[in-house]
């Protein structure tokens, strides 16, 4: 370009570059005046500084999720049925020989029996393999029942596992025949309650523990032997005393979250109940029972509530052999109980009746004629209760 040939353009680029580095050098030289600064050292690979050392880069991993809640506890549940006299001795024993089906008394209502946890009975035969002939006391004829070990089978089968043995045929086969019969349940796996080898034992609670659950039963009769309940003996709860039922019903409460009061008594064939049936079930009421379940009568009797608890005076026969039409209806009752987390006392969360009707020693679902009337009977409106 022509301004680069130019002398005074040449000299004037000279002075300003010169002007430059000189006030460079004042800028690193401090205060020092016009001494110019040392020259820079001279930097090898021996002499050069080491690098800094290398920041080391910490992960920090992600915090877990919180877990979630655990979930809420669900409530205990069982469900059972109760059912009353049960033999397998007389004409019963004859009609499972004469259809050769040991199970014939069980199979109308199979599937009702697999649907429940448990099944509770009156087992009113003693089990022997040394049977005692019928007596006539005071000359009078009462039946003397008896039926063969095996006869537990069908028992256990169908899950009819807790029975009453408190009742007015307990001693049918003496004291020996209670032995056995004790013994075979034992050997069964089936408890049982009301007779004892002492009083103690007798009065001593049955528990029935459904996943946790527990349910209590006491049982007693109003008679010791089959003799109107005139004799007495060490070895069956008796409806009239009242302080061992106090303390038996106590006892279950503590051992359990359902307490059922089961009773044997009441006139035969009357389909109301007696002043005996009406005091014990005032005394299991106030003693702390749940719910109270009788029989003897071989008939529907009503139902009501006594004090905020429901009473059967008598639900009748169930695998039985009396023929006549009143003495072949019954009710079976199905409790289905809850014990809410935490609490101390289950609740009846459902409370069904199933009319029955007896054919050839079988229980079955009676039709809807005979239920209206056994339900009348009982003074039931309906099949289900309020609990």
């Amino acid at each position: 370009m022509a301004f680069a040939r130019c002398p005074l353009f040449s000299r004037l680029s000279r002075r300003v570059a010169c002007a430059s580095i000189a006030f460079l050098a004042a800028c690193g030289a401090g205060t020092s005046g016009d001494k110019p600064p040392p020259p820079a050292p001279s930097v090898t690979a021996e002499t050069a500084p080491p690098p800094p050392p290398a920041t080391a880069v910490t992960t920090v991993a992600a915090l877990p999720a919180d877990p979630p809640p655990p979930p809420e506890p669900e409530p205990l549940r069982a469900r059972f049925l109760s059912v009353g006299d049960v033999i397998f001795g007389r004409r019963i024993a004859k009609i499972i020989a004469r259809k050769g089906d040991p199970d014939h008394p069980f199979r109308p209502l199979a599937k009702l029996y697999a649907d429940v946890d448990f099944t509770f009975a009156n087992l009113e035969n003693p089990f022997t393999t040394a049977k005692k002939p019928n007596e006539t006391p005071a000359g009078k004829r009462y039946a003397v029942l008896w039926a063969r070990p095996d006869s537990v089978q069908s028992l256990v089968k169908y899950k009819f596992t807790a029975v009453n043995l408190a009742n007015n045929h307990a001693l049918d086969q003496d004291l020996a025949g209670v032995k056995e019969t004790l013994r075979t349940l034992d050997a069964a796996g089936i408890q049982h309650v009301g007779v004892g080898l002492d009083l103690a034992a007798a009065w001593t609670p049955m528990f029935v523990d459904v996943r946790g659950l527990k349910i209590a039963f006491v049982g007693a009769s109003f008679a010791s032997k089959n003799d109107m309940g005139i004799s007495r003996n060490n070895y069956v709860a008796r409806i009239e005393d009242e302080k061992r039922l106090a303390a038996a019903v106590a006892k279950a409460r503590e051992g359990a979250h359902f307490v059922v009061v089961t009773f044997h008594a009441g006139d035969e064939h009357k389909f109301t109940p007696n002043a005996a049936q009406k005091a014990f079930v005032k005394a299991a009421v106030r003693s702390g029972a749940d719910i109270v379940i009788g029989g003897h009568p071989h008939v529907v009797q009503p139902v009501e509530k006594v004090d905020g608890k429901w009473v059967f005076y008598s639900i009748g026969n169930y695998v039985f052999d009396q023929a006549a039409v009143d003495n072949s209806e019954a009710l079976a009752v199905e409790l289905a109980l809850e014990l809410p987390p935490g609490a101390a006392r289950a609740e009846i969360k459902k409370l069904l009746v199933h009319p029955i009707v007896i054919e050839e020693g079988a229980p079955g679902p009676a039709d809807d004629a005979r239920a209206a009337k056994i339900l009348g009977r009982a003074g039931l409106p309906g099949r289900e209760l309020t609990p």
